[in-house]
């Protein structure tokens, strides 16, 4: 009797490890990150699909109604737009690296002037101009790629704008506080900003603009 009684007290112990690994095993894999190679199939996905533009569009459209309907002709009216992928998609060199990116390999890409324009925001410029809005162009690209990407820009349709402001070389402050130090500078020039355009969420950080509106960019985040 007492040896069936091991027996039975060895089973349920078995039973009880069992059953502690395999509850173990499923905690540890259900923290574990979604795996890159598959977010990244996501990402590309949808940067090369209709939704993306169509998600751009959304809020192109929501631009031009509320300047539309806050326009204030006592006022120098303004907008602020960003540059890489609100104005003018990399899209072509980002996936040549596989959502990747390298300062040498980037700064190549501009100086290439190859980024074609983003239609939405080009259709949403040339209405505000349009308008008689005054524009300003605030990229945290670097002072010495001015002469391509002045070239990109207005080859890829964006002409008479009211200014370029280009991050300073070997400047090292952070997006955020550089273009809400330049819209500073636009107020003090006696400019009221009513809509700022971006795509990361340090192209608005500051204040210094009636209105945010943010564009989709999953591929990257600038801080």
């Amino acid at each position: 009797m007492s040896i069936h009684r091991t027996k039975a007290a060895l089973v349920l112990f078995l039973l009880i490890m069992f059953a502690a690994t395999t509850l173990s095993l499923v905690n540890t894999k259900s923290h574990e990150p979604r795996n890159l190679a598959l977010c990244k199939q996501e990402v590309k996905e949808y940067v090369t699909s209709e939704q993306y533009m169509e998600d751009i569009s959304k809020v192109t459209s929501e631009a031009e109604q509320y300047i539309g309907e806050h326009l204030d002709s006592s006022r120098q009216n303004a907008i602020v737009l960003d540059i890489d992928e609100t104005s003018l998609s990399h899209l072509q060199y980002e996936l040549s690296l596989d959502l990747g990116y390298s300062v040498s390999t980037y700064r190549e890409w501009i100086k290439k002037a190859q980024a074609s324009p983003i239609l939405p925001t080009l259709l949403l410029y040339k209405w505000v101009k349009s308008k008689n809005l005054a524009v300003f162009f605030i990229t945290g690209i670097t002072e010495d790629l001015r002469a391509p990407l002045t070239v990109n820009l207005t080859q890829a349709g964006y002409v008479r704008w009211d200014s370029l402001y280009m991050r300073p070389e070997n400047s090292h402050e952070p997006a955020s506080v550089y273009k809400s130090r330049v819209r500073k500078e636009i107020t003090e020039r006696g400019y009221y900003i009513i809509a700022n355009i971006g795509d990361q969420e340090s192209d608005f950080a500051g204040g210094y603009a009636e209105k945010a509106l943010k564009l989709p960019n999953p591929m990257y985040m600038v801080k």
